[in-house]
């Protein structure tokens, strides 16, 4: 084997642990976001009745929380649910 083949293939195996490592880091960032998402997707608020009942909230409905730039946070119904009727 000539000196330059010798680079070449040590630069080829360079290459290829760098696309590995590459590749390992973007798989490990995409299974902690689903882990986040799923973690996430089961929290859960109490929130007062009184206030679910001026918002117009049934069981299933969607909140949307907003905060301002002073602190404050709101609240709306962002999105009904479906009726069981609807649903099929």
């Amino acid at each position: 084997m000539s000196f330059m083949t010798g680079v070449y293939v040590t630069a080829a195996l360079a290459i290829l642990c760098t696309l590995g490592s590459v590749l390992f880091v973007m798989r490990l960032a995409e299974r902690t976001q689903q882990e986040n998402r799923r973690r996430n997707q089961h929290r859960r608020i109490g929130v007062p009745a009184e206030i679910l009942e001026a918002l117009g909230v049934e069981a299933g409905d969607t909140l949307a929380w907003e905060v301002g730039e002073d602190g404050t946070v709101r609240v709306r119904r962002a999105e009904r649910a479906a009726k069981t009727s609807e649903r099929g």
